[in-house]
C-alpha cells in the first residue's frame, strides 16, 4: 500500500505577522516604575550615565572579542583633566564661600555683644544660618557663635514675659525696649535648645560633639535661667551616653553646677531626674552618674537651728517689698527644706543600690556617698539602709576587700551621727574590720589602707566607749605587724593610728613595757594569725615590733616608734591617714625629711685649705693609665717628693700636721 504524501501548507505564525518592536537605544535603561494618582504603574526609561556607559562598552568589547577598537586614550585623558579642573574650581569656590561666611558670623557676634539691646534680633540670623546653610561647618560655627553670644548677654535673672493686661498698659521707652529684648532673647534661646536637641540625634559625629559641648556650656551658666528643666533633663540623659567623652563632659558640667548652685533648686531638679533615670534603667548605668552626687553642695544647711518666736514674728512683720528684697539677697525659698529633699532622693537611691547586693557595679560608689553624707541624714532614712548594709558584711555576701572596707566605713559614719539614737552594738563591724587588716591589698593600695585607718580613727574619736581593751590590743598588735613590712609612708600613718588607740584606751599601754618593767607577762609572736580579737592574749604580750621599728631607716618612723605613748606632734594630729601617706610618699622622688648632707672628709678639708695639692690627690701612682702616672710624677717632682711612695703616705707627707 502506497501512502500518499500530504502537501504542507506554509502557514505563517501569528507572532511572525506582528510588527517588530523597536530595540532599545544604546544609552537607554529601565528605571523603577512610578505609581500614578489613579493607581496605575508607569514604567519609566532613562539614559545611562557616564560610568554605566563606560562599563557597558567594556563588556561589549569583551564579548565581541575586541572587534571594536577602543576610543583614543588622549580623548579620555582630556576629559578627565577637564573634570578634575572643574572639581578643583568648585572646591576653591566652596572654601571661599565658607571663609566669607565665617567673617559674617564673626561680625554678627561682635555686633550682638557690643549692643545687645539694639542687635538682639541678629541672634535669629545666626540661628537661621545654623539650620539652613548647606555647609555643615558653617552650621556648627553659626550655632556655637549664637550660643556664645547668648551666654555673654544672658540676664542674671529669670525672664517673666508680661501678661496681656501688662501689655495694654502704657510704659516708658526704656521698659518697652527691655521687654522687646527679653522677648527676642527668649525666642532665640528656645530655638537654640531645640536645634541642640535635634543635633544630639544627628548622624553626623561632628554635630553631636558640638551639641554636647554647647549643652554643657549652657548648663554651667544657665542652670537657673528659663527652660532649665529641658536643659537639665538633656544633660542628665547625656550622663549615661555610650560615648565616654560625651558622658564625661556631661558629668563634669553637672558637677560644676552642683558646686555653683547656691539655692539648690536646680540641684534638686537634676537629682530627681537622675533618680528617675536610675529607676527606669534598673540601675544599669555607668558609675559616673552616681559619682556626680559626691560633689553635691550639702554644707549643713539642713541642720540650721529653728527660728525662735521673736524671729518668726519679725519675719512675718516684713512688708512684701522687704520680703522680696530679702529673697533677692540670698534667702529665696527654704534652703533647708530643699537640701532635705535632695538628701532624701539621694539616700533612697543609695538604699536601692545596696538592696541589689554585692554584685551591683554601683555598690562602691553608693557606699562612698553614704559615708560622705551620713552625718546629715535623719533616723528614718537610716533604719532600712543600716539593716541592708549590715547584711553585706556577712561572709556569704561575697564582697571584695575594697567594697567591704567602704561598707565598714559607711556603717561607722552612719552610727556616729544621728545613728547614735539606734543604740546598736558594733562588735560585728569591728571584728570584720579586724579581719580586713590582714589583707595584702592594703599594703599594695594606699587608698584602701587609708580607708581602714580612717575607720579606726573614727572609732577612737566617735565610738570610744565601744572599744574594749582586749580588742584594741589585738588591733594595735596587728597594725604594728603590718608596719614592720609596709613602706615608710604607710608605716608612719599606722603608727599615728596606734598612738591614737593608746590614747583612747590607756590600758593597752602595758604592751609597750617589757615583763621586767611590770608590763606584759606573756611572750607570743603569732598575733597576725589571731582570729578572735576579744581574747586576752594580745593584752598580756609585749609589742616587740617597736624594737625593730626603732631601727628603721626612716627617721620619722624611728621617732614615732620611740615616743608612741606620748602626744603626737601637731603636724600629725591635723592630717588624715591618706594625707600622711601622700606627704611621706617618695614616688615623686622626694624624701621627707630631706637627708642631711654628709660631713666633709678630712682630706677635703685639707684640700680646701691648700689648693695646690689637688693634683696630688687626683692622680694615683699605681694607676694603669699612662697619663695619670705622668701627672702623678709631675706632681711629686713639683713637691720634691719621690714618686714611688704610696698614696696614703704621699698624702701624709704633703699635708703633714694638717691631717
Amino acid at each position: 500500500m502506497v501512502r500518499r504524501k500530504r502537501e504542507r501548507k506554509e502557514v505563517e505564525p501569528d507572532f511572525e505577522a506582528r510588527p517588530r518592536l523597536l530595540g532599545k537605544a544604546k544609552d537607554e535603561r529601565d528605571l523603577l516604575p512610578v505609581k500614578e494618582a489613579g493607581g496605575k504603574w508607569k514604567f519609566v526609561k532613562g539614559k545611562h550615565n557616564k560610568a554605566s556607559r563606560r562599563a557597558a562598552g567594556e563588556e561589549e568589547e569583551g564579548e565581541e572579542g575586541g572587534e571594536r577598537e577602543a576610543e583614543p586614550e588622549g580623548v579620555d585623558e582630556a576629559a578627565r583633566q577637564a573634570e578634575l579642573q572643574q572639581v578643583a574650581r568648585r572646591v576653591e569656590e566652596d572654601a571661599a564661600m565658607v571663609a566669607a561666611k565665617k567673617v559674617s558670623i564673626a561680625r554678627l557676634g561682635r555686633r550682638i555683644v557690643e549692643a545687645p539691646y539694639k542687635n538682639v534680633g541678629l541672634l535669629k540670623d545666626l540661628l537661621d544660618m545654623a539650620n539652613r546653610d548647606r555647609s555643615p561647618v558653617v552650621q556648627r560655627l553659626a550655632l556655637l557663635s549664637c550660643i556664645s553670644s547668648l551666654l555673654d548677654v544672658m540676664p542674671a535673672y529669670r525672664i517673666r514675659l508680661p501678661t496681656e493686661k501688662e501689655l495694654a498698659m502704657q510704659v516708658s521707652a526704656e521698659v518697652a525696649k527691655l521687654r522687646d529684648f527679653e522677648k527676642k532673647f527668649l525666642v532665640s534661646y528656645e530655638g537654640c535648645l531645640g536645634t541642640l536637641t535635634r543635633w544630639l540625634k544627628s548622624p553626623l559625629p561632628a554635630h553631636r560633639v558640638a551639641a554636647v559641648r554647647a549643652v554643657c556650656e549652657m548648663l554651667k551658666k544657665g542652670y537657673d535661667f528659663n527652660f532649665r528643666d529641658d536643659l537639665i533633663s538633656t544633660a542628665v540623659s547625656l550622663s549615661r551616653a555610650a560615648d565616654e567623652k560625651e558622658r564625661s563632659a556631661a558629668c563634669a558640667a553637672l558637677k560644676e553646677m552642683f558646686g555653683a548652685d547656691v539655692f539648690g533648686e536646680a540641684t534638686l531638679l537634676a537629682v530627681k531626674a537622675m533618680s528617675a533615670l536610675l529607676k527606669h534603667n534598673s540601675f544599669n548605668v555607668p558609675e559616673d552618674v552616681l559619682e556626680c552626687w559626691l560633689h553635691l553642695k550639702l554644707d549643713g544647711a539642713a541642720l540650721e537651728p529653728p527660728l525662735t518666736k521673736k524671729m518668726k514674728k519679725k519675719k512675718q512683720s516684713l512688708d512684701p517689698v522687704a520680703r522680696e528684697l530679702a529673697q533677692a539677697a540670698g534667702e529665696r525659698g527654704n534652703r533647708a527644706r530643699v537640701q532635705a529633699q535632695i538628701l532624701e532622693q539621694v539616700f533612697v537611691a543609695y538604699a536601692r543600690v545596696v538592696k541589689n547586693g554585692a554584685h551591683s557595679p554601683l555598690l562602691a560608689v553608693a557606699l562612698k556617698g553614704v559615708a560622705q553624707y551620713a552625718h546629715q541624714v535623719n533616723v528614718d532614712l537610716l533604719l532600712d539602709l543600716f539593716t541592708n548594709m549590715r547584711a553585706l558584711l556577712s561572709p556569704t555576701a561575697g564582697l571584695s576587700t575594697a567594697a567591704s572596707l567602704q561598707c565598714v566605713h559607711a556603717l561607722l559614719r552612719l552610727l556616729a551621727g544621728h545613728g547614735q539614737a539606734l543604740n546598736v552594738d558594733t562588735k560585728d563591724v569591728q571584728v570584720r574590720l579586724y579581719g580586713l587588716l590582714i589583707e595584702s591589698e592594703l599594703i599594695e593600695k594606699p587608698p584602701l589602707l587609708a580607708t581602714a585607718l580612717d575607720c579606726l580613727e573614727h572609732l577612737c574619736t566617735k565610738s570610744r566607749s565601744s572599744l574594749l581593751p582586749a580588742r584594741s590590743a589585738s588591733i594595735a598588735r596587728r597594725l604594728l605587724s603590718i608596719a614592720c613590712i609596709a613602706p615608710h609612708a604607710q608605716a608612719i600613718a599606722i603608727l599615728c593610728v596606734v598612738s591614737r588607740l593608746i590614747m583612747s584606751c590607756p590600758r593597752i599601754a602595758t604592751m609597750l613595757q617589757p615583763a621586767e618593767a611590770g608590763g606584759a607577762t606573756f611572750s607570743w609572736s603569732g598575733d597576725i594569725d589571731l582570729e578572735d580579737p576579744d581574747g586576752t592574749v594580745a593584752l598580756r604580750t609585749t609589742a616587740w615590733h617597736l624594737a625593730l621599728l626603732q631601727r628603721h631607716y626612716h627617721p620619722t618612723v624611728r621617732t614615732l616608734s620611740s615616743k608612741l605613748a606620748e602626744t603626737l606632734p601637731p603636724r600629725f594630729i591635723s592630717c588624715t591617714p591618706l594625707k600622711l601617706i601622700a606627704n611621706f610618699d617618695q614616688a615623686s622622688g622626694n624624701f621627707q625629711p630631706p637627708p642631711p648632707q654628709p660631713k666633709p672628709h678630712r682630706f677635703a678639708l685639707a684640700l680646701k685649705e691648700d689648693p695646690t695639692a689637688v693634683k696630688v690627690f687626683t692622680a694615683a701612682v699605681s694607676s694603669s693609665i699612662p697619663e695619670v702616672r705622668d701627672a702623678a710624677a709631675t706632681s711629686m717632682a713639683a713637691a720634691e717628693r719621690p714618686c714611688d711612695v704610696s698614696f696614703l703616705g704621699l698624702a701624709n707627707a704633703i699635708l703633714g700636721s694638717k691631717l
